[in-house]
């Protein structure tokens, strides 16, 4: 079974009417998307509670059960991907927590966060960042960099515990929000502050700024925990997980799953007994650029959707699985070779993927 997370695909129904209308071609008017609406026509499309990106990577590699709204232990998985510029050791007994390096955009009356990735933190900047904020956080734990844009903190066992705040992945492009003033945060929110003051003199941001790139001005705590120490089998065992997130790639890792950076097209894919994230919708829709949504979703059309039901059609995949995980709804949709050849049901509009 080839399964697919496609998040970014539900709006509201009125939003998903008008990115829709203006997809078919003036003079024809044939659909701009004949291969996804043929495959939301034809497929078995379930409505399902609603679910984040990685709860939806926990629950098809086996690491959640169906329906779980568990927030994963982001920071130990990442761990595990090798990815390291710096000696790492994650065991199962560590507690680990995500402290990533981030830039909270002044936006009238709000910060907002931005995705890490615009930063283009190079390695050496990141680096020289987490030797001069090491110490500020030596009482908490060992700073360690994974990549320029994913650093964990390896708690010491007697660190107080964080409330935390939301998991980064599902915070982009929202207002930022401070960590809960109590007795119990304290010791963070003072070494979050002294970070803060840090990154604002400190040489890189300084040479950044000279550059007109972006700063980072501050450091997102989130994804706490050990790693889990068993875990639910996928039946049938999957082959390999393809997605660019580093906290599936380490979910799939903890499975004994091979991993790799998702393919640009469905032709690029040699294995059919996998799970792939293709997430392009996920930031455009976040941030209510429609246009970018529009062009990345006629892009998944041409790259994706197309070659899928051609393939179906030929049994060259004989169970394809889609999943649309959103924070309203999610939904699955089921579609096998014998469906695709169902003539008299006809396509269906993208409107059946309106959140509630």
């Amino acid at each position: 079974m080839l399964t697919l997370i496609v998040p970014g695909l539900i709006w509201p129904h009125q939003a998903l009417l008008d990115l829709t209308r203006g997809l078919t071609r003036d003079l024809t008017q044939q659909q701009a998307l004949p291969a996804f609406s043929t495959l939301l026509g034809r497929g078995k499309l379930t409505r399902l509670p609603p679910c984040t990106i990685h709860q939806s990577i926990a629950q098809t590699l086996g690491l959640a059960p169906s329906g779980s709204t568990a927030v994963l232990p982001a920071a130990a998985l990442r761990g595990l991907t090798g990815l390291t510029l710096s000696t790492q050791d994650t065991s199962h007994t560590d507690d680990w927590l995500c402290l990533d390096p981030i830039h909270l955009r002044v936006e009238q009356t709000r910060l907002r966060v931005d995705d890490p990735q615009f930063l283009d933190l190079s390695a050496a900047e990141a680096e020289a960042l987490a030797v001069s904020l090491a110490p500020t956080f030596s009482a908490l734990g060992i700073l360690q960099v994974l990549n320029p844009a994913a650093w964990n903190l390896r708690l010491h066992t007697n660190a107080p515990t964080l409330t935390l705040l939301p998991p980064l992945p599902d915070h982009i492009t929202r207002a930022a929000i401070p960590l809960p003033k109590n007795e119990a945060t304290a010791p963070w929110r003072h070494a979050i502050n002294e970070a803060n003051m840090l990154l604002h003199t400190h040489p890189v941001n300084l040479a950044r700024e000279a550059a007109g790139k972006l700063t980072i001005n501050t450091l997102w705590p989130w994804g706490n925990g050990c790693l889990p120490a068993s875990a639910i089998k996928t039946t049938p065992p999957l082959e390999a997980f393809w997605g660019n997130d580093l906290v599936g790639q380490g979910a799939a890792i903890h499975q004994g799953i091979p991993v790799k950076n998702s393919p640009s097209r469905f032709e690029n894919l040699t294995i059919h007994k996998a799970l792939v994230l293709l997430d392009p919708l996920e930031i455009p829709a976040r941030s209510g650029d429609t246009d970018a949504w529009r062009a990345a979703l006629l892009q998944l059309e041409t790259d994706w959707f197309a070659p899928l039901l051609a393939s179906l059609k030929r049994r060259q995949i004989k169970h394809l699985r889609l999943i649309t995980p959103g924070e309203a709804a999610s939904f699955e949709l089921i579609i096998r070779p014998h469906h695709t050849w169902q003539f008299w049901r006809s396509a269906a509009r993208l409107t059946v993927l309106a959140a509630p």
